[in-house]
């Protein structure tokens, strides 16, 4: 194919031309590339005859899954997978039954990026970023050709969107079900579909529906997005997991950066007062994991902390620095599938506390607090107080007592929520122990009540 009047496009050379085309070309073809179906020669050249070539090379993979490699991706991640499979299904299939009473396949896949493609300054704005964030949206794939990136599911303001991926996958027997356009470059249907509030749905209902039985209403009315309601419903539910995952593990990744063994932190002061309740004749239940050997302990921390949904690198990190230290408190952000506020776990002699995400009290409070903790902000960035009146100094020094007033705060939450842990642990085994832990999670509900009611 030789283009040769480029009267309506938006590049103005043939590199451009080359770059801009290639990075859709590569993602629509991807799999007959990555399978080598087919080559795509892209070159320009700096002469009529098309002798002199400027620049001739082959289409690249442009995955945006990235777990294919080699690919367009910029280093390290043009050959090794930026992305890996989400949860322990990553893959799952819906059978959608036509009329004629063949059966074929709707196949959804996740994947989210690795914690080292996210971590470190702003990596959103390094060249993996940038390329990750012209990826966005699902990825909707006929007979391994793609048709188009719907970017109905979207969080539009959010920079972590870049982070995760999504891929459907049907054969051409579907195309109806699918709305496919003529020039095979939609699915109008399910692009419908996406834009449907099928949580909303489901609660208007006056009796209550799963989302199967609200989809076979659909069918029985002949709406033609009633096949797509299962798949819409399991992507949305998934996406909110995958999001909640980037953001508990960047919280981990902040975390990590602060001296939690300082002398001034809530662990090292909290661990102080430990002692003295151990001298006292105050004896806990984790206290027993404090005689096991040193390597023994970092295990059994860092696999606590691989299912809070850690990493395994950010995992190992946190067990090695809070053993080592001599710590007893560790607090971590995850995801509970629970009204708690906070948990908390004896394990391998200390006692972790993880802060639910989840919980009304972690946006309200928590996300106000944390990045406080031992930070070194500096106070030229809180001149945007309403303090006109005063001088430079005068307001920089009360920028500087705000801050301190943040910090404070935060450290005495948490020595709070540690002081609770250390009631909880010091309880015997049974009856008593287990109506701590039954008082935890009333006061997380009560809580919880009150926020959402605010």
């Amino acid at each position: 194919m030789v283009w040769s009047r480029l009267d309506r496009c938006a590049w103005k050379t043939a590199r451009a031309v080359i770059e801009n085309s290639e990075l859709l070309i590569g993602r629509i073809y991807r799999r007959f590339l990555a399978e080598g179906r087919v080559r795509i020669r892209m070159a320009r050249f700096s002469s009529p005859d098309f002798q002199a070539a400027v620049e001739d090379r082959d289409a690249q993979i442009n995955d945006p899954m990235y777990t294919l490699v080699p690919s367009s991706c910029p280093e390290p991640y043009s050959e090794k997978p930026m992305f890996m499979p989400h949860g322990e299904k990553p893959e799952l299939t819906f059978h959608v039954d036509l009329p004629d009473g063949s059966r074929h396949p709707v196949v959804v896949r996740f994947a989210y990026a690795r914690e080292e493609a996210r971590t470190g300054l702003n990596p959103g704005s390094l060249p993996h970023g940038r390329h990750a964030a012209r990826n966005i949206g699902v990825s909707i794939v006929r007979a391994d050709r793609e048709l188009e990136l719907c970017r109905a599911f979207e969080i539009g303001y959010e920079p972590t969107e870049r982070w995760w991926g999504v891929e459907v996958e049907f054969p051409p027997a579907l195309d109806d079900i699918f709305g496919v356009a003529n020039n095979k470059q939609s699915a109008r249907f399910f692009t419908d579909a996406a834009g449907i509030d099928i949580e909303r749905l489901l609660k208007e209902e006056t009796k209550k529906k799963t989302v199967h039985e609200l989809a076979d209403e659909w069918k029985a009315a002949g709406d033609p997005l009633a096949h797509h309601i299962p798949v819409i419903h399991h992507i949305k539910s998934n996406l909110s997991v995958i999001r909640s995952t980037l953001r508990d593990q960047t919280k981990n990744s902040r975390s990590r950066r602060t001296r939690h063994d300082a002398p001034n932190s809530a662990e090292a002061i909290g661990t102080a007062a430990v002692r003295k309740r151990k001298e006292a004749g105050h004896a806990g239940v984790s206290d027993q994991g404090e005689a096991l050997p040193e390597s023994e302990r970092i295990q059994a921390v860092e696999e606590a902390l691989l299912e809070q949904g850690l990493s395994r690198e950010a995992a190992h990190d946190y067990a090695v620095s809070t053993i080592s230290s001599d710590l007893k408190y560790r607090f971590v952000s995850s995801h509970l599938d629970s009204p708690s506020f906070f948990s908390v776990r004896p394990q391998g002699g200390i006692l972790l506390i993880t802060l639910n995400t989840s919980h009304p009290a972690y946006k309200h409070l928590i996300e106000l607090l944390e990045d406080q903790d031992g930070s070194e902000q500096s106070t030229n960035e809180q001149d945007g107080l309403d303090l006109l009146d005063l001088s430079e100094d005068a307001l920089r020094k009360r920028a500087a007592e705000l801050n301190d007033r943040l910090v404070n705060t935060w450290r005495g939450l948490k020595l709070l929520l540690a002081a609770w842990a250390r009631y909880e642990d010091e309880q015997p085994d049974g009856a008593l122990r287990m109506s701590a832990q039954d008082s935890r999670t009333d006061w997380g509900r009560v809580a919880r009540d009150f926020l959402l009611n605010e």
